[in-house]
């Protein structure tokens, strides 16, 4: 019984961790552009997909308004309803994961920006194979939105 439990043990760590090896999800990209003008692109580039963006959250702001510092750090909050419910649809869970978010923050003197992996979200909420063509398209325009030369 013991050796049952530690060869589960073993698998259970083992699979959490190829899980968790992607950068728990996370996709990162630098920057060519300052903070403000990376900012203002990925804006343009979701208004010229006729996405919604829902807010901005100026984190650095908010730190400031409490007297605490934080570099450049904004969260973009956007989607498209028709393409999410389908998604919420399938599990209800990945309403946690949406709308989509890019986090654009000044980190050692670059712009990065970050944000989740549709494929990630897909495994993590178990939405279903049948939404991988959607899955797919979603990530496309994650990384068109957020890829600079």
């Amino acid at each position: 019984m013991k050796k049952i439990l530690l060869v589960t043990a073993l698998l259970l760590s083992t699979l959490s961790y190829t899980f968790a090896s992607d950068n728990n999800g996370l996709i990162k990209s630098k920057s060519t552009m300052n903070f403000d003008k990376t900012v203002n692109e990925i804006k343009d580039r979701i208004n010229s997909k006729k996405l919604t963006i829902f807010t901005i959250i100026d984190h650095s702001k908010n730190a400031k308004n409490v007297n605490l510092k934080l570099a450049k750090t904004k969260v973009i909050i956007f989607g498209n309803p028709n393409i999410g419910t389908l998604l919420i649809q399938d599990s209800a869970s990945t309403a946690l994961d949406l709308p989509q978010k890019i986090l654009v923050v000044e980190e050692n003197d670059n712009v990065n920006v970050y944000y989740n992996s549709p494929k990630f979200m897909q495994k993590r909420h178990g939405i279903s194979a049948q939404k991988d063509k959607l899955i797919n398209k979603i990530s496309g325009l994650l990384k068109y939105l957020t890829t600079f030369k």
